[in-house]
C-alpha cells in the first residue's frame, strides 16, 4: 500500500484520475480523519491540496528538557540582547539562565527572578546569590528611610545611614 508522503508527491489530478491513488487516499484521509472527504469526486482538487499542505506544513512542538518553572505557564518573555529569542514554559535552562543572569538593575532582574516558581538547575548559587545580592544593594541603596524602614521592619534606626550599617551588621 502506498504511504502519505508517497501520495502527497502526485498532483490532485494524478490521483484523481488513478483508481489505486484515489483509493489510497481515500483511505488513508478516512484513517487520519475518521469519515470520506465531502463530494469526493466535486471537491477533490481543493481538499486533496489542503490535505497535503496540512501534512507538509504540520509542526511539532518539541519539549525542551527544563528544570525551571515558570508562574505563568503560557507568558512569552523577549529575552534582550538575544537575537529576538523569546522565553517560555518550553525553553532550555541555557535560555532561562541567559535571561536571569543578563546585565541590569536591580528592579529588572528582581522583576525577571519574580517571573520564575523554581529556578533552573544550571544556575550556580554563586550566580544566584550574586542576583540577590546586586537586587537587594541597588534596591536599598536608592530608598529613602521610610521606604527602608517598610522593607525591613524588624529594624530600628534614625538615618539611611545607621540603616544600611545595621542592615550590614544583620547580613
Amino acid at each position: 500500500m502506498i504511504t502519505k508522503e508517497e501520495l502527497i508527491k502526485f498532483s490532485p489530478m494524478q490521483v484523481r484520475r488513478d483508481k489505486e491513488l484515489f483509493n489510497a487516499y481515500l483511505t488513508i484521509y478516512k484513517e487520519e480523519k475518521g469519515r470520506k472527504p465531502n463530494c469526493a469526486s466535486c471537491s477533490f482538487a481543493s481538499t486533496f491540496t489542503r490535505w497535503a499542505n496540512e501534512a507538509q506544513t504540520k509542526k511539532t512542538l518539541i519539549m525542551a528538557d527544563n528544570t525551571f518553572t515558570l508562574k505563568n505557564p503560557k507568558r512569552k518573555v523577549l529575552v534582550p540582547f538575544s537575537h529576538g529569542q523569546v522565553l517560555t514554559a518550553f525553553s532550555t535552562d541555557e535560555l532561562a539562565i541567559k535571561f536571569l543572569t543578563q546585565k541590569g538593575n536591580g528592579v529588572n532582574l528582581e522583576a525577571r527572578r519574580a517571573m520564575f516558581v523554581t529556578l533552573p538547575e544550571g544556575l550556580d548559587k554563586k550566580i544566584a546569590k550574586k542576583i540577590e545580592q546586586s537586587v537587594e544593594g541597588v534596591m536599598d541603596g536608592d530608598l529613602t528611610l521610610a521606604e527602608l524602614r517598610e522593607r525591613h521592619p524588624e529594624i530600628k534606626a534614625r538615618s539611611v545611614k545607621k540603616f544600611k550599617q545595621k542592615l550590614d551588621e544583620k547580613q
